[in-house]
């Protein structure tokens, strides 16, 4: 592969050197990252980028993203504002937005759009791979992809074995944090008292003094006992971006949610093709990023609760059995009133 075609290019205004990819033609004096920087909108081959996205303002910091599979997801506005830009999604209205290509329509349209050639040597190429890494902020769009083939691939250094450390949930990211920082631990348990009664307890500790809420809930139809505790942290995120938590949680640099599910990481990834689970999986990764805007200095996790089961997690567990023997006569709470 000549190297020196593909990586030598420089942008007339921004001085970096460009893959040969990232130019809309060979007579191209300016990158495409320059060009989305500006105002204009452009176009390269079937596609047009960097439409107007002004109008696009969200309800709460929120824009709805309708996929092509007829899931939705809450995203930062920032967020929906570069898909929109960069040609994966169309705009729906000042808070919507609509998936234009799947992940597998998006990388057979780019092996159509370059005609399976490989955008940097000419030759056949094997796969569509990011331009920029998902590590630096790049994401699956049209403008962000290119078509190369493996020995490319491979001098690029590109690799989807060695991604940047993110947790689970979409729009928050494991940042690094010392021992010494103040630090919200919330321990959730959940009991069930008939098939469609869940009892759900949590305890906020924070500097060794805790705080226990407990609700009850009625469910639609019959469900087991990890469905209890997802409920439960779907409350305890229901209580966290509260109002009236905004000064407890704003000054905490990490919010460390505990479960006694050994495998949410696994769950929580993969569970929105579970049917049991879907929907209550879809509400917590929307609050985790509510939250992640809410509260930008603060890094929130969900983990195994392990060997950490303390006198707190007893005191949670008690407080769900305790509210339900107390509060069982009354009405309790639909699903749907919580966020």
């Amino acid at each position: 592969m000549n190297m020196g075609i593909a990586l030598g290019r420089t942008c007339s205004r921004c001085g970096c050197k460009r893959l040969k990819s990232e130019y809309t033609s060979e007579r191209a004096r300016l990158c495409n990252a320059c060009k989305m920087a500006g105002k204009r909108c452009y176009a390269y081959k079937s596609d047009v980028y960097n439409r107007g996205t002004a109008s696009l303002k969200g309800n709460n910091g929120l824009v709805a993203f309708h996929y092509k599979n007829g899931a939705s997801q809450l995203l930062a506005v920032k967020r929906t504002k570069a898909y929109v830009r960069e040609g994966r999604a169309r705009m729906a209205g000042r808070d919507a937005i609509v998936e234009l290509y799947s992940e597998s329509e998006l990388y057979d349209y780019i092996r159509e759009r370059e005609n399976s050639l490989c955008q940097l040597c000419g030759n056949p190429g094997i796969l569509a791979a990011l331009i920029t890494p998902k590590e630096r902020g790049g994401k699956k769009t049209p403008f962000n992809m290119h078509y190369v083939c493996k020995e490319c691939h491979k001098a690029l250094g590109y690799s989807y074995l060695h991604k940047a450390a993110e947790s689970s949930f979409p729009g928050t990211h494991k940042r690094k944090y010392r021992s010494g920082y103040r630090t919200l631990t919330v321990y959730c348990d959940a009991s069930v008292y008939e098939p469609l009664l869940h009892g759900v307890g949590i305890v906020l500790v924070e500097n060794d003094k805790a705080t226990a809420q407990a609700e009850l809930f009625h469910v639609d139809k019959p469900a087991n006992s990890v469905f209890g505790e997802l409920l439960a942290i779907r409350y305890a995120l229901h209580v966290l971006v509260g109002e009236n938590m905004r000064q407890v949680v704003g000054r905490q640099k990490l919010v460390k949610i505990l479960t006694d599910i050994s495998y949410i990481d696994t769950l929580i990834r993969g569970g929105g093709e579970h049917p049991s689970f879907r929907e209550m999986v879809r509400k917590i990764k929307d609050l985790m990023m509510l939250a992640a805007i809410r509260y930008p200095r603060t890094v929130f996790s969900v983990t195994y609760i392990g060997r950490e089961r303390n006198s707190y997690y007893h005191l949670a567990h008690h407080t769900a059995r305790s509210w339900i023997r107390r509060e069982h006569s009354r009405a309790s709470m639909p699903i749907d009133q919580i966020l």
